[in-house]
């Protein structure tokens, strides 16, 4: 399953991310390898606090940028 993730960069340079379809969950990284690296762990983190065996079927809407 692909969900979308939107990243933001901080003044320290820092990443965050957070998953529209998975509320809560926010991999985060010093800089964009280690934030693409934590991402499957936050994905588990997040689907074990939240008492789920699968993850939910990703939604089908569109990024809105404006």
């Amino acid at each position: 399953m692909q969900y979308t993730v939107y990243a933001t960069q901080d003044f320290m340079g820092d990443w965050t991310g957070e998953f529209p379809d998975l509320p809560g969950c926010a991999p985060e990284g010093g800089d964009m390898e280690e934030f693409l690296a934590n991402i499957q762990a936050a994905v588990e983190e997040w689907a074990a606090e939240q008492g789920l065996s699968a993850l939910p079927q990703p939604s089908d809407h569109e990024p809105d940028f404006s």
